[in-house]
Formats: structure tokens, sequence, C-alpha cells
């Protein structure tokens, strides 16, 4: 696989779009560390082509209530994040059924095709901050881009990255690994300024990791409350 890559209900992917087939995603990194190597894949990693929701502004609280996890180790500085890349074991540690973790519980209902995942894979999960943050570096990458967060891996007295005009270098990326090869905009969901996407890192017991396309067009990564709304997408490996 490549960035790039169409990746379909069946477990196959290609570089152009195959209208036999259902798209439910698209290769954003064949980083074996960061597509899940650990947990029997590293493959590929792929985004899913919508929301885990049913619509595009549909957004949900990490927890309900601004408490600790009490399963994940708290991910407080740029290199720990950084470092965090396994969506699928902070996913599974949280559980998806858990009325509590709405962010957790929309991955559990999410179902783009039948089976809601391809045999083989991961099946979906929220993705970290360290897998977010590779995807960004991966798809500015295709994109013929780069951002400064290549700068801030072994970054361990900062805990937040903000920088002016790469969240709108960010957005043209992720659409544009959407839309390259073929793909109909109704079949996947843009990103946007003002957007901002839950990771399953936590920071802290009140506090959960988060990325934002901000409408002045900056990134950020860092933390908000758990209790604060944001759009989740979902990720799966293989």
């Amino acid at each position: 696989p490549l960035v790039g890559d169409i990746y379909y209900s069946d477990g196959s992917w290609s570089s152009t779009y195959d209208a036999n087939k259902t798209p439910i995603g698209v290769v954003v990194s064949t980083n074996p560390d960061y597509c899940e190597k650990d947990q029997g894949y590293g493959h590929g990693l792929v985004m899913a082509l919508k929301n885990a929701s049913t619509g595009i502004t549909d957004t949900y609280q990490w927890k309900k209530t601004r408490d600790a996890s009490g399963v994940l180790t708290y991910k407080n500085s740029l290199k720990k994040m950084y470092e965090d890349v396994s969506g699928k074991s902070n996913t599974d540690a949280i559980g998806t059924t858990k009325d509590t973790y709405p962010a957790f519980q929309a991955i559990g209902s999410y179902k783009p095709a039948v089976p809601a995942a391809p045999a083989g894979t991961s099946g979906w999960f929220l993705p970290s901050m360290g897998q977010w943050w590779d995807v960004l570096e991966k798809v500015t990458a295709y994109n013929n881009t780069s951002l400064g967060i290549s700068s801030k891996h072994i970054e361990n007295s900062e805990d937040l990255y903000f920088t002016t005009g790469e969240g709108t270098i960010a957005v043209s990326a992720l659409n544009n690994v959407l839309s390259k090869n073929s793909l109909s905009p109704t079949l996947y969901d843009s990103f946007a300024a003002g957007m901002l996407f839950w990771t399953s890192s936590e920071y802290s017991a009140s506090s959960a990791c988060y990325l934002k396309f901000n409408a002045g067009g900056n990134l950020v990564l860092g933390y908000l409350r758990k209790t604060d709304p944001s759009c989740v997408r979902p990720f799966l490996a293989f």
C-alpha cells in the first residue's frame, strides 16, 4: 500500500477508484510503528472517509465527566504525544460501549459497510495523538508540503503546538489525499478550518489530547477538556 491509496470494504486497496467496490477509507501512513505493528498489523493505517457521526458537524465529548479514565497513561508533553503510537490499544482499554465515553462509543457505532471493518484488520479505533501526528506529516509530504511539527518529536518541556498558517496547509493536504484518486466528494467528509478532532490519548484527569484546524488558519496539537465537543474520525490498521 501507498499513502493516498483507496481502501475498500473487502480489505483491498487501489491507486484509483474502483466503482465496483465500496470505498471506506484512504491509506494515510505506511510507517509500521504507527500502523499498529505491535498489535500484529503494520502494513498501513487507514483513515475513514467519513466522520463517526450522522453528519459532518456532529461532535462528541471524550468523556461526560472531567475525571481520569484510570486505564491510560497521561501524555502531557509533545514527546509523549508523538510516542503514543497505538490508538487501538487506547480504544481497547477504554472500550466502545460505555455511555460515559461518547467519542469512543461513536467509534463502536461506526459502520460504513457490512461488515463494519474488513476481516483481518484491527477494526475501527480512535487514533492516538501520535498516529494523527504521523498522518499529518505523511499527507503533507504527499501534497509536497511540510509542517513544523517534525521538529518537535523529542520536545519534553512543551505540551502545546500552535503555529500560524499550518492549519491551512494540513486541511489542504488531507482534502487532497481524499480527492486525488477520483473519489466523488459525496463519498467522503472534507476537512475545514475550525474543525476539532479528538484523539484517544489522555492528557490529564480532566483533559484529553486533540488537534484543531483553527479558523484563522493555525494548527493546534494540544489538550482540551474532556467534556468539550469535538469531531471523531475513525482509523483502522491492516
